[in-house]
């Protein structure tokens, strides 16, 4: 991998990171998730594009109260 392909992940990992915990959720997903991103949850279930990603964390801040996230990993 070369440098520039390295510090073009760092920098979307942080930027990723960075707007999760601003809680920023919807223009987290439009700047860095295609518009039909698919995610796949823990417990199995599926959420398709922004809505349904919206949709889940919805769920999810009804017990977790604030959810944030580190980017600690220098692993590619």
């Amino acid at each position: 991998m070369t440098d520039d392909i390295a510090a073009e992940l760092d920098s979307f990992r942080e930027g990723l990171f960075h707007a999760f915990n601003q809680g920023d959720l919807r223009a987290m997903l439009e700047k860095y998730c295609h518009k039909d991103v698919i995610a796949t949850w823990q417990d199995g279930t599926t959420s398709k594009g922004y809505d349904g990603v919206l949709a889940e964390f919805d769920k999810l801040s009804t017990f977790i109260k604030k959810m944030l996230v580190q980017p600690t990993t220098d692993m590619r």
